[in-house]
């Protein structure tokens, strides 16, 4: 097997999992689009392993060159792919498909058109607050419940706004659709999952507390949000799991200087390196077709 196949996967898994481990080290922002990187590099590269591995298998041993004469000097130019290889990279293949498209499809029922409304205010005694982007992630709403409102102090009800606003004006939702499909392409990104949500939550929190002049106040709000929330079932972006990391932060903003450009560095790196292996993979496929249509 040609090694270029693997270490393109292989160099963007690492880089993928640096950032994880140096999540709370780095700006959220930062953190959110290296993630995005890092994730859609593995995922390219995944991709492409399991496409480049099935035709191989495909045209050497189930005799598709027989009538796709044109096949031949494609399949000839690789080694020859073990047939345990080659029912595996099928199978992964036909799973990756299924699993992007479920999770398509939940995207698209999932989603609500917003009400055109700039906030919209539910008569819920539960504590909800979360933002619905607009078509084609223009714009979008606010949704507050009257629980909430109930349970914050006015400061702390403009931190929640803005922490919102924040989730539209930057369009979160496609940083975490992104990453979601990314996980439905290779399984071993799912844990990118949480990190994405955590570093978009943050990047939210930062926002919000640069509009109130105050992290204390943000994150007094999250965490009244968290307590108020008790033993509902319903759970929400301001709270969660997460609500004691992003508390940590917005209290003790951590140093993200010098060391941290060379792990930024290092991993952009990385995950570029990934990116053009995999464009030069490509690159060869484009070029063996052109020479056999001449």
């Amino acid at each position: 097997m040609n090694l270029s196949l693997v270490v393109p996967l292989v160099v963007a898994f690492a880089g993928a999992y640096v950032v994880m481990s140096q999540h709370s080290k780095l700006p959220p922002r930062l953190t959110a689009w290296l993630l995005v990187l890092v994730g859609s590099a593995s995922a390219l590269a995944a991709a492409w392993l399991l496409i480049t591995l099935s035709v191989a298998f495909a045209g050497q041993r189930l005799g598709i060159d027989e009538w796709l004469r044109w096949c031949d000097p494609v399949v000839s130019h690789h080694d020859v792919v073990p047939t345990p290889i080659g029912v595996a990279a099928l199978a992964g293949l036909g799973a990756m498909a299924v699993a992007v498209a479920r999770t398509v499809r939940r995207y698209r029922n999932g989603w609500q058109p917003s009400s055109g409304e700039a906030t919209e205010v539910i008569d819920d005694v539960r504590v909800i607050a979360h933002a619905i982007p607009g078509r084609h992630g223009v714009g979008g709403t606010v949704v507050v419940s009257t629980g909430l409102i109930a349970v914050l102090e006015r400061d702390e009800l403009d931190a929640v706004m803005a922490h919102e606003n924040a989730h539209l004006a930057h369009a979160h939702h496609r940083f975490l659709a992104t990453i979601d499909v990314a996980a439905a392409i290779a399984p071993f990104l799912r844990p990118l999952r949480a990190h994405i949500r955590l570093a978009t939550e943050r990047w939210a929190d930062e926002d919000a507390a640069a509009h109130v002049g105050s992290r204390q106040v943000v994150a007094t709000a999250v965490a009244r949000a968290a307590l108020a929330l008790g033993s509902q079932p319903y759970r929400l972006a301001m709270s969660g799991s997460s609500t004691m990391k992003r508390v940590n932060a917005l209290l003790e903003p951590g140093d993200m200087r010098s060391p941290i450009r060379v792990v930024t560095v290092t991993v952009s790196g990385m995950a570029a390196g990934a990116l053009v292996a995999t464009a030069v993979q490509v690159h060869h496929a484009v070029g063996l077709f052109a020479h056999l249509c001449s």
